[in-house]
């Protein structure tokens, strides 16, 4: 329950206690019809923690939120959630480009681009490996940074990989259209 601090009578602060009660029911009901991770993950989103930041960063934060057009906030969770997972897999980093911020090994492509090649080779297993080093040209280590990154965020990779196979449909479609007009 939450804890609240008033200078009311008693029967004031039982009315609270009720309706914060009745509230935190509420919430916890909604979770649990709740059909993905997303209503979990807002209610962890709005869960609060101060924290402190150098002032040299905080300036810097402040000059990107300016520049961006984002939230300072929005940011601040950005790079610490980006710091988190490139902690948890070395060779991982972050880019901006068209279509949004992506996960990218570190002198090679995309993740999403090697776990597609992955998914569209004949190899599987180990043999798979070697086979990607061929096609994509990059060293093991980079197809091993990409396929542990993509081990623990499949959805992130697979949307990533839906929306380019979405764009090439696109694409094909209107070369189709444009050839049976010059046809």
């Amino acid at each position: 329950m939450v804890g609240v601090i008033l200078d009311a009578d008693p029967s004031e602060l039982e009315q609270i206690r009720v309706t914060v009660a009745a509230a935190e029911s509420s919430i916890r009901a909604r979770a649990a019809l709740a059909p993905t991770r997303s209503w979990r993950a807002t209610i962890a989103y709005m869960s609060s923690q101060p924290i402190r930041i150098g002032v040299d960063t905080l300036k810097t934060l402040r000059d990107r939120s300016r520049t961006s057009g984002q939230p300072i906030t929005r940011l601040a969770e950005r790079y610490i959630e980006e710091g988190l997972r490139a902690d948890r897999h070395p060779g991982v980093f972050f880019r901006d480009g068209p279509a949004g911020r992506r996960a990218v090994v570190v002198g090679g492509p995309d993740v999403w681009e090697i776990v597609s090649a992955a998914r569209n080779a004949p190899e599987s297993g180990e043999a798979l490996i070697p086979a990607l080093v061929g096609r994509l040209g990059i060293g093991e280590g980079k197809v091993r940074v990409a396929m542990r990154y993509y081990s623990e965020y499949p959805a992130e990779i697979d949307a990533w990989i839906a929306a380019n196979e979405a764009e090439a449909e696109r694409l094909e479609e209107v070369l189709a259209r444009e050839r049976q007009l010059l046809a």
